[in-house]
């Protein structure tokens, strides 16, 4: 069997990480692995190993780390989005980066409003605001003061 490049590797490795995460018996994970990429129990046994300690290596990082992480992801996600034309996966990646930060929901609706002018601040127009601007969070719906 031909060498397969280290990219395809990875994505074996994180497909196998994901049965053993779910929970699937190693003897499963094992078919699985045949199945899918034509690899006999040693080469598979290779393959849950490597998945393993990449799970081992997840549960060690910091919570900060890992929010750290899939933010780069989907700021990664919403370039190559852009690239590509693809408006509706940009704007998902940007709505979920603005929860992220505490911003998305209704304040995030009401920047765009405002922006296209259709909002309450009129015509496109830069609001007027007098004192600290409190931008809300999502338990008070986004709402925020002024």
């Amino acid at each position: 069997m031909p060498k397969v490049s280290e990219q395809e590797m990875e994505r074996r490795i994180v497909e196998v990480r994901g049965m053993i995460q779910a929970g699937t018996p190693t003897n499963d994970v094992v078919r699985e692995c045949f199945k899918r990429y034509g690899v006999g129990k040693r080469q598979a046994e290779g393959y849950i190993s490597r998945a393993r300690t990449a799970v081992t290596e997840l549960k060690a990082r910091s919570s900060e780390e890992v929010v750290a992480g899939i933010y780069l992801m989907y700021e990664h996600l919403y370039r190559t989005a852009l690239k590509k034309g693809d408006t509706r996966t940009a704007k998902e990646s940007l709505d979920r980066m603005a929860l992220m930060l505490g911003v998305g929901g209704a304040s995030v609706r009401d920047i765009a409003a405002e922006m296209r002018g259709d909002g309450k601040g009129g015509g496109g127009k830069e609001p007027e605001v007098q004192g600290e601007v409190d931008f809300g969070t999502e338990t008070d719906g986004g709402k925020g003061s002024v």
